[in-house]
């Protein structure tokens, strides 16, 4: 039995649609398929913040919703993903008929804390967290 609504798979920080020729979300996709779901993958900003990558998340379901003339969409993120989803359900609710969260940094992350205190302020890893 498949979903009402087209599943959107959203990755997280340092995310891709592959990485090291391997699918971010490895055999997911396929086993959902198989169960005859409709399933997308949202390739978003490897490294942004949650509103940017929450903006490019509502373009991709926007251009997806007119090409699959679906309503809604039911969201699967991992990581920084379900960060992206909740912008697009706060801001497009009547877009979305679910998110669920995988392992989500929903109240932040604490090696992301603790690698912000030990890093020197001048260092290129701190400029980028800062700029993106």
């Amino acid at each position: 039995m498949s979903t009402k609504y087209p599943i959107v798979l959203v990755h997280g920080l340092a995310g891709f649609n592959e990485i090291v020729g391997f699918p971010y979300f490895y055999g997911i996709a396929d086993a959902l398929r198989q169960d005859g779901h409709q399933v997308f993958t949202a390739s978003l900003s490897a490294f942004n913040s949650n509103e940017v990558r929450g903006k490019q998340l509502w373009q991709f379901v926007q251009t997806l919703l007119q090409e699959t003339q679906a309503k809604k969409v039911n969201f699967i993120g991992h990581s920084q993903g379900p960060l992206a989803c909740r912008y697009v359900a706060a801001n497009y609710p009547d877009s979305v008929a679910s998110v669920t969260s995988i392992n989500g940094v929903n109240h932040g992350s604490e090696i992301a804390d603790l690698y912000r205190r030990i890093m020197r302020k001048d260092s290129i890893p701190e400029y980028i967290v800062e700029k993106y």
